[in-house]
Protein backbone atom coordinates (compact mmCIF):
# COMPACT_ATOMS: atom_id res chain seq x y z
CA UNK A 1 0.00 0.00 0.00
CA UNK A 2 2.77 2.19 1.21
CA UNK A 3 4.31 1.95 -2.43
CA UNK A 4 0.54 2.89 -4.35
CA UNK A 5 0.88 5.94 -2.54
CA UNK A 6 4.42 6.36 -3.07
CA UNK A 7 2.80 6.56 -6.44
CA UNK A 8 -0.09 8.52 -6.57
CA UNK A 9 2.23 11.05 -4.58
CA UNK A 10 4.72 11.14 -7.66
CA UNK A 11 1.87 11.43 -10.37
CA UNK A 12 0.79 14.47 -8.16
CA UNK A 13 4.81 15.50 -7.89
CA UNK A 14 4.86 15.52 -11.83
CA UNK A 15 1.18 16.81 -12.25
CA UNK A 16 2.06 20.16 -9.90
CA UNK A 17 5.56 20.56 -11.71
CA UNK A 18 3.36 20.65 -15.37
CA UNK A 19 1.14 22.86 -13.77
CA UNK A 20 4.09 25.44 -12.81
CA UNK A 21 5.50 24.52 -16.61
CA UNK A 22 2.75 25.70 -18.47
CA UNK A 23 1.53 28.37 -16.10
CA UNK A 24 4.49 30.34 -17.71
CA UNK A 25 3.93 29.38 -20.89
CA UNK A 26 2.06 31.76 -23.38
CA UNK A 27 0.34 29.51 -25.93
CA UNK A 28 -0.91 26.40 -27.26
CA UNK A 29 -2.29 23.83 -24.44
CA UNK A 30 0.19 24.35 -22.03
CA UNK A 31 -1.61 28.01 -21.86
CA UNK A 32 -3.78 29.45 -19.22
CA UNK A 33 -6.79 27.06 -20.06
CA UNK A 34 -4.29 23.95 -19.64
CA UNK A 35 -2.82 25.27 -16.29
CA UNK A 36 -6.32 25.07 -14.96
CA UNK A 37 -6.93 21.25 -15.96
CA UNK A 38 -3.25 20.27 -15.16
CA UNK A 39 -3.59 22.15 -11.43
CA UNK A 40 -7.34 20.47 -11.03
CA UNK A 41 -5.78 17.03 -11.84
CA UNK A 42 -2.70 17.78 -9.13
CA UNK A 43 -5.16 18.95 -6.82
CA UNK A 44 -7.41 16.09 -7.64
CA UNK A 45 -4.69 13.39 -7.37
CA UNK A 46 -3.29 15.33 -4.35
CA UNK A 47 -6.94 15.41 -2.32
CA UNK A 48 -6.87 11.34 -3.24
CA UNK A 49 -3.97 11.10 -1.61
CA UNK A 50 -4.97 12.90 1.55
CA UNK A 51 -8.05 10.97 1.80
CA UNK A 52 -6.04 7.81 1.90
CA UNK A 53 -3.77 8.84 4.76
CA UNK A 54 -6.89 9.95 6.66
CA UNK A 55 -8.61 6.50 6.05
CA UNK A 56 -4.82 5.22 7.36
CA UNK A 57 -5.15 7.13 9.99
CA UNK A 58 -1.16 8.69 8.64
CA UNK A 59 -2.36 12.14 9.18
CA UNK A 60 -3.59 11.11 12.87
CA UNK A 61 -0.05 13.68 13.84
CA UNK A 62 -2.74 16.45 13.52
CA UNK A 63 -3.92 16.58 16.99
CA UNK A 64 -7.93 17.30 16.91
CA UNK A 65 -9.52 14.19 15.82
CA UNK A 66 -11.26 12.97 12.71
CA UNK A 67 -13.45 16.41 12.46
CA UNK A 68 -9.96 18.84 12.39
CA UNK A 69 -8.22 16.45 10.18
CA UNK A 70 -11.04 16.63 7.37
CA UNK A 71 -10.85 20.41 7.64
CA UNK A 72 -7.32 20.32 7.63
CA UNK A 73 -7.36 18.93 4.37
CA UNK A 74 -9.43 20.66 2.53
CA UNK A 75 -7.40 24.43 3.95
CA UNK A 76 -4.31 22.16 1.99
CA UNK A 77 -6.40 21.44 -0.91
CA UNK A 78 -7.14 25.25 -1.13
CA UNK A 79 -3.79 26.12 -0.34
CA UNK A 80 -2.44 23.48 -3.12
CA UNK A 81 -4.54 24.85 -5.95
CA UNK A 82 -4.01 28.85 -5.20
CA UNK A 83 -0.47 27.88 -5.13
CA UNK A 84 -0.41 26.58 -8.80
CA UNK A 85 -2.50 28.71 -9.90
CA UNK A 86 -1.27 31.90 -8.60
CA UNK A 87 2.65 31.72 -9.23
CA UNK A 88 1.89 32.98 -13.05
CA UNK A 89 0.19 35.77 -11.62
CA UNK A 90 2.32 37.14 -9.20
CA UNK A 91 4.57 40.09 -9.87
CA UNK A 92 7.22 39.75 -6.54
CA UNK A 93 9.79 37.55 -7.22
CA UNK A 94 9.93 36.46 -3.51
CA UNK A 95 6.51 35.60 -3.26
CA UNK A 96 6.40 33.74 -6.10
CA UNK A 97 9.22 31.82 -5.18
CA UNK A 98 6.98 30.61 -2.42
CA UNK A 99 3.96 30.25 -4.08
CA UNK A 100 6.09 27.88 -6.93
CA UNK A 101 7.51 25.92 -3.83
CA UNK A 102 4.67 25.27 -1.80
CA UNK A 103 3.01 23.11 -3.53
CA UNK A 104 6.11 20.66 -2.91
CA UNK A 105 6.18 21.34 0.39
CA UNK A 106 2.93 20.25 0.82
CA UNK A 107 3.78 16.83 -1.38
CA UNK A 108 6.97 16.42 1.46
CA UNK A 109 4.43 16.35 4.06
CA UNK A 110 2.41 13.97 2.69
CA UNK A 111 6.00 11.80 1.76
CA UNK A 112 6.96 11.69 5.36
CA UNK A 113 3.30 10.79 6.70
CA UNK A 114 3.67 7.72 4.02
CA UNK A 115 7.11 6.57 4.64
CA UNK A 116 7.32 8.11 8.45
CA UNK A 117 7.53 5.08 9.84
CA UNK A 118 10.60 3.75 7.93
CA UNK A 119 12.24 7.14 8.49
CA UNK A 120 15.06 7.68 11.24
CA UNK A 121 14.01 9.78 14.42
CA UNK A 122 10.36 9.43 14.13
CA UNK A 123 9.23 11.70 16.81
CA UNK A 124 10.95 14.54 14.80
CA UNK A 125 9.57 13.31 11.36
CA UNK A 126 5.84 13.51 13.04
CA UNK A 127 6.73 17.01 13.85
CA UNK A 128 8.40 17.87 10.40
CA UNK A 129 4.71 16.30 8.94
CA UNK A 130 2.34 17.85 11.38
CA UNK A 131 3.95 21.37 10.93
CA UNK A 132 3.69 21.09 6.71
CA UNK A 133 0.42 19.47 6.48
CA UNK A 134 -1.06 21.40 9.73
CA UNK A 135 0.39 24.90 8.88
CA UNK A 136 -0.46 24.05 5.28
CA UNK A 137 -4.21 23.48 6.76
CA UNK A 138 -4.18 26.44 8.34
CA UNK A 139 -2.68 29.13 6.10
CA UNK A 140 -5.77 27.40 3.01
CA UNK A 141 -8.23 28.26 5.37
CA UNK A 142 -6.81 31.89 5.96
CA UNK A 143 -6.69 32.31 2.11
CA UNK A 144 -10.06 30.89 1.60
CA UNK A 145 -11.58 33.37 4.32
CA UNK A 146 -9.58 36.19 2.77
CA UNK A 147 -10.28 35.42 -0.84
CA UNK A 148 -14.10 34.85 0.20
CA UNK A 149 -14.13 38.72 2.26
CA UNK A 150 -12.48 40.08 -0.95
CA UNK A 151 -15.46 38.47 -3.14
CA UNK A 152 -18.09 39.91 -0.85
CA UNK A 153 -16.50 43.16 -0.90
CA UNK A 154 -16.23 43.49 -4.60
CA UNK A 155 -19.36 41.67 -4.76
CA UNK A 156 -20.94 44.33 -2.59
CA UNK A 157 -19.30 47.74 -4.42
CA UNK A 158 -20.36 46.03 -7.84
CA UNK A 159 -24.01 46.18 -6.05
CA UNK A 160 -23.74 49.70 -4.66
CA UNK A 161 -22.63 50.58 -8.30
CA UNK A 162 -25.45 48.75 -10.01
CA UNK A 163 -27.86 50.82 -7.76
CA UNK A 164 -26.25 53.82 -8.02
CA UNK A 165 -26.58 53.08 -11.51
CA UNK A 166 -30.04 52.61 -11.52
CA UNK A 167 -30.92 55.56 -9.10
CA UNK A 168 -29.41 57.82 -12.13
CA UNK A 169 -31.37 56.36 -14.04
CA UNK A 170 -34.57 56.42 -12.28
CA UNK A 171 -33.75 60.31 -11.76
CA UNK A 172 -32.93 60.67 -15.72
CA UNK A 173 -36.21 58.94 -16.35
CA UNK A 174 -38.25 61.00 -13.90
CA UNK A 175 -36.78 64.49 -15.59
CA UNK A 176 -37.44 63.52 -18.83
CA UNK A 177 -41.37 62.34 -17.43
CA UNK A 178 -41.56 65.20 -15.80
CA UNK A 179 -40.38 67.16 -18.94
CA UNK A 180 -42.85 65.56 -21.11
CA UNK A 181 -45.55 66.28 -18.57
CA UNK A 182 -44.45 69.67 -19.10
CA UNK A 183 -45.05 69.96 -22.56
CA UNK A 184 -48.41 68.43 -23.18
CA UNK A 185 -50.08 72.12 -21.88
CA UNK A 186 -53.45 72.72 -20.45
CA UNK A 187 -55.38 72.10 -23.03
CA UNK A 188 -54.11 68.09 -23.43
CA UNK A 189 -56.32 65.32 -24.20
CA UNK A 190 -57.62 62.90 -22.08
CA UNK A 191 -55.63 60.24 -24.05
CA UNK A 192 -52.65 62.31 -23.12
CA UNK A 193 -53.38 62.71 -19.46
CA UNK A 194 -54.61 58.65 -18.71
CA UNK A 195 -50.76 57.83 -19.70
CA UNK A 196 -49.73 59.71 -16.68
CA UNK A 197 -52.37 58.63 -13.70
CA UNK A 198 -49.94 55.74 -12.79
CA UNK A 199 -46.29 57.99 -12.98
CA UNK A 200 -43.98 57.31 -10.13
CA UNK A 201 -43.45 60.91 -10.08
CA UNK A 202 -46.33 61.40 -7.24
CA UNK A 203 -46.59 65.78 -8.44
CA UNK A 204 -46.93 64.49 -11.94
CA UNK A 205 -49.37 61.20 -10.70
CA UNK A 206 -51.57 63.82 -8.24
CA UNK A 207 -52.00 66.60 -11.35
CA UNK A 208 -52.88 64.13 -13.98
CA UNK A 209 -55.28 62.19 -11.90
CA UNK A 210 -56.92 65.63 -10.72
CA UNK A 211 -56.75 66.95 -14.33
CA UNK A 212 -58.87 63.58 -15.66
CA UNK A 213 -61.75 63.97 -12.89
CA UNK A 214 -62.12 67.35 -13.86
CA UNK A 215 -61.63 67.10 -17.47
CA UNK A 216 -64.66 68.34 -19.36
CA UNK A 217 -67.44 66.06 -20.10
CA UNK A 218 -65.61 63.02 -18.39
CA UNK A 219 -68.16 60.32 -18.99
CA UNK A 220 -68.54 61.11 -22.23
CA UNK A 221 -64.84 60.96 -23.46
CA UNK A 222 -64.09 57.84 -21.73
CA UNK A 223 -67.42 55.71 -23.54
CA UNK A 224 -65.74 57.19 -26.69
CA UNK A 225 -61.98 56.21 -25.54
CA UNK A 226 -63.84 52.80 -24.69
CA UNK A 227 -64.84 52.55 -28.55
CA UNK A 228 -61.96 53.23 -29.21
CA UNK A 229 -58.58 51.29 -28.82
CA UNK A 230 -57.38 53.16 -25.50
CA UNK A 231 -55.80 50.16 -22.89
CA UNK A 232 -55.70 53.20 -20.53
CA UNK A 233 -59.19 54.27 -20.44
CA UNK A 234 -59.86 50.62 -19.10
CA UNK A 235 -56.69 50.92 -16.57
CA UNK A 236 -58.61 54.69 -15.24
CA UNK A 237 -62.12 52.94 -15.15
CA UNK A 238 -60.81 49.56 -12.84
CA UNK A 239 -58.06 51.18 -10.76
CA UNK A 240 -58.42 55.11 -10.17
CA UNK A 241 -62.49 56.34 -10.92
CA UNK A 242 -63.31 56.83 -8.08
CA UNK A 243 -67.29 55.71 -9.20
CA UNK A 244 -67.62 54.56 -12.68
CA UNK A 245 -71.19 55.42 -13.14
CA UNK A 246 -74.05 52.85 -14.78
CA UNK A 247 -73.74 54.79 -18.02
CA UNK A 248 -70.72 53.08 -19.22
CA UNK A 249 -72.25 49.97 -19.06
CA UNK A 250 -72.89 49.72 -22.98
CA UNK A 251 -69.16 50.69 -24.00
CA UNK A 252 -67.84 48.59 -21.23
CA UNK A 253 -69.65 45.73 -22.27
CA UNK A 254 -68.82 46.55 -26.32
CA UNK A 255 -65.33 46.54 -25.18
CA UNK A 256 -65.24 43.25 -23.05
CA UNK A 257 -66.91 41.57 -26.67
CA UNK A 258 -64.40 42.90 -28.58
CA UNK A 259 -61.48 41.67 -26.14
CA UNK A 260 -63.07 38.63 -25.38
CA UNK A 261 -62.39 37.38 -29.39
CA UNK A 262 -59.34 39.21 -29.77
CA UNK A 263 -58.57 37.10 -26.62
CA UNK A 264 -60.10 33.83 -27.61
CA UNK A 265 -56.50 32.30 -28.87
CA UNK A 266 -55.53 31.80 -25.56
CA UNK A 267 -57.33 28.71 -25.01
CA UNK A 268 -55.12 27.14 -28.07
CA UNK A 269 -51.87 28.22 -25.56
CA UNK A 270 -49.50 25.99 -23.50
CA UNK A 271 -49.38 28.11 -20.61
CA UNK A 272 -52.66 30.55 -20.62
CA UNK A 273 -51.95 30.91 -17.19
CA UNK A 274 -49.38 33.67 -17.69
CA UNK A 275 -52.10 35.81 -18.99
CA UNK A 276 -53.80 36.05 -15.78
CA UNK A 277 -52.68 39.60 -14.67
CA UNK A 278 -53.06 41.05 -18.43
CA UNK A 279 -57.01 40.10 -18.36
CA UNK A 280 -57.86 40.96 -14.18
CA UNK A 281 -58.35 44.65 -15.35
CA UNK A 282 -61.30 44.34 -17.54
CA UNK A 283 -63.34 42.41 -14.76
CA UNK A 284 -61.93 44.97 -11.91
CA UNK A 285 -63.47 47.59 -14.43
CA UNK A 286 -66.61 45.41 -15.14
CA UNK A 287 -67.41 44.67 -11.45
CA UNK A 288 -66.88 48.19 -10.67
CA UNK A 289 -69.78 49.34 -13.20
CA UNK A 290 -71.62 46.60 -12.39
CA UNK A 291 -71.98 47.78 -8.59
CA UNK A 292 -72.90 51.28 -10.15
CA UNK A 293 -76.09 48.71 -11.13
CA UNK A 294 -74.59 48.31 -14.43
CA UNK A 295 -75.37 44.96 -16.23
CA UNK A 296 -72.52 42.60 -18.04
CA UNK A 297 -73.37 39.11 -17.35
CA UNK A 298 -74.17 38.49 -20.93
CA UNK A 299 -70.43 39.29 -21.76
CA UNK A 300 -68.73 38.28 -18.08
CA UNK A 301 -70.85 35.17 -20.00
CA UNK A 302 -68.74 34.98 -22.86
CA UNK A 303 -65.50 35.42 -20.88
CA UNK A 304 -66.16 32.88 -18.71
CA UNK A 305 -66.87 29.94 -21.04
CA UNK A 306 -63.43 31.31 -22.51
CA UNK A 307 -61.74 30.85 -19.06
CA UNK A 308 -62.93 27.33 -18.76
CA UNK A 309 -60.93 25.93 -21.60
CA UNK A 310 -57.59 27.58 -20.57
CA UNK A 311 -55.75 25.71 -18.05
CA UNK A 312 -54.37 27.83 -14.92
CA UNK A 313 -57.02 30.23 -15.33
CA UNK A 314 -59.75 29.09 -12.88
CA UNK A 315 -58.73 31.51 -10.46
CA UNK A 316 -59.84 34.45 -12.89
CA UNK A 317 -62.78 32.20 -13.99
CA UNK A 318 -63.97 32.13 -10.50
CA UNK A 319 -63.51 36.18 -9.94
CA UNK A 320 -66.00 36.09 -13.25
CA UNK A 321 -68.50 33.42 -12.02
CA UNK A 322 -68.49 35.62 -8.90
CA UNK A 323 -69.78 38.79 -10.64
CA UNK A 324 -72.70 36.70 -13.07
Amino acid sequence: MTILLDILLGLALISAILAIVSSFSPTGPEGDWGTVYIAMLATLLFGVLLLVLSIRGEMDSIPGGGFVQFLTAIGLLTLFMISLMGASDCDNRALRGLLISTPFLLLAGGLIAINGASLPARHITVWVARGLLGGGGIIGWGLAVAGFSTYMKESQAKLEAKQREVQEQDDQNRREEAARFEEIGKDASLVKLLQYMFSQNPDIRQSARKRITDFPDLDECLIELLNGKSEDVVDYIAKVHEAPPKKLETAFGAMLERKQKSWSFIQHEDNPGNRASDLTVYFQGAGRIQQAGGDLRPQLQLWHALLLKCRGLEGLAATVQALL
